[in-house]
């Protein structure tokens, strides 16, 4: 059996199927958007927690190798936290 629509009904079908599609690409685009923003969220308490480390470090005056080694931190960044 086929169905053949035209004019308004054809009309109806594609808006219902282009808003469904629409939908699910907004969902699909807040989902991304989430997983985003927890992936940075993630990425910056690291780098805060490593600087935290690092100037603890530095106040317990260890050397500047040792806390690039242990924070993962670029002995320029180190100074810049100094």
């Amino acid at each position: 059996m086929v169905f053949r629509l035209e004019g308004e009904e054809l009309e109806a079908f594609n808006a219902s199927v282009r808003s469904e599609l629409e939908d699910k690409a907004r969902e699909k685009g807040l989902a991304e958007g989430r997983e985003e923003g927890r992936v940075e969220g993630i990425e910056l308490g690291m780098s805060q927690t490593q600087e935290e480390t690092a100037k603890r470090m530095l106040q317990d005056k260890m050397p500047l190798e040792n806390i690039a080694k242990y924070t993962g931190l670029s002995i320029e960044k180190i100074k810049e936290l100094s």
